[in-house]
């Protein structure tokens, strides 16, 4: 059996969560690519409460390593955050596809790819047949997944925030 490692997916995604943006050009601001990144803000927050609701769910399942009896309800509510990580990704590039603004679709196509890395990563977490938990190499995939996510969160904020600004 692989050795596993134990750690608390939301205070890991919490702390990716903080880590502090690199500067950036600004973007000009653009009517229309302000108007499609504020038009998906509301369905990307509503996802985002979702994976938090499920990771609370997970966490009370003892995180990473759930007990013997909770191992059917861990791997469905793991498949369903996997399900999140995809939407998120699928909306990002969605909106990436409609933004029409170059600095605006990159940063949602790099967002849009921190999820579908966490999406796939997700997959391997289903899958695993290890019954102690989640593997140190799925771990170490999972950490490098979410730690792409704020870097690029803070970038698409960085865009909206000068797209959206009155010329």
């Amino acid at each position: 059996m692989r050795k596993a490692r134990r750690w608390a997916r939301p205070a890991l995604l919490a702390a990716a969560l903080s880590v502090a943006p690199a500067p950036v050009a600004a973007a000009a601001p653009d009517q229309h690519a302000c108007q499609a990144l504020q038009a998906a803000g509301p369905t990307f927050r509503d996802l985002d409460q979702k994976r938090a609701a499920l990771q609370n769910q997970l966490k009370a399942l003892h995180g990473s390593r759930p007990q013997q009896g909770d191992i059917d309800k861990w791997r469905d509510l793991q498949r369903q955050l996997g399900g999140l990580f995809r939407d998120s990704q699928q909306l990002l590039e969605r909106t990436a596809d409609g933004v029409g603004n170059d600095d605006a679709e990159q940063a949602l196509r790099d967002q849009a790819s921190a999820y579908q890395d966490l999406a796939d990563v997700q997959d391997e977490i289903v899958s695993s047949d290890d019954t102690d938990g989640v593997p140190e190499d799925i771990t170490d995939k999972f950490n490098a997944a979410a730690a792409r996510i704020a870097p690029a969160a803070d970038r698409l904020n960085t865009v909206e925030r000068d797209v959206c600004a009155s010329s």
